[in-house]
């Protein structure tokens, strides 16, 4: 989590979540809904899904969640 009304020395458009489920890399970006990721977030999140990352843009935490538990249920089988 990086708080938006501090500089930090992250690359812009980095998702706000990232994280490893089960050992696959997952980023998670939240927008309000209606709301769509800036060019800047769009190619990280491009670039991440290219390197093996499972990225998504969520509106809501029960959907995220959604896709933690979607991952789990995967690697079990």
């Amino acid at each position: 989590y990086s708080r938006p009304d501090k500089p930090t020395g992250q690359r812009k458009g980095l998702p706000d979540f990232i994280f490893a489920v089960a050992g696959i890399p997952v980023a998670i970006e939240f927008k309000l809904p209606g709301k769509k990721p800036r060019k800047d977030q769009r190619d990280c999140m491009a670039e991440m899904e290219a390197n093996g990352w499972q990225v998504s843009v969520q509106t809501d935490l029960q959907a995220a969640w959604a896709i933690v538990l979607d991952i789990l249920n995967k690697t079990k089988q």
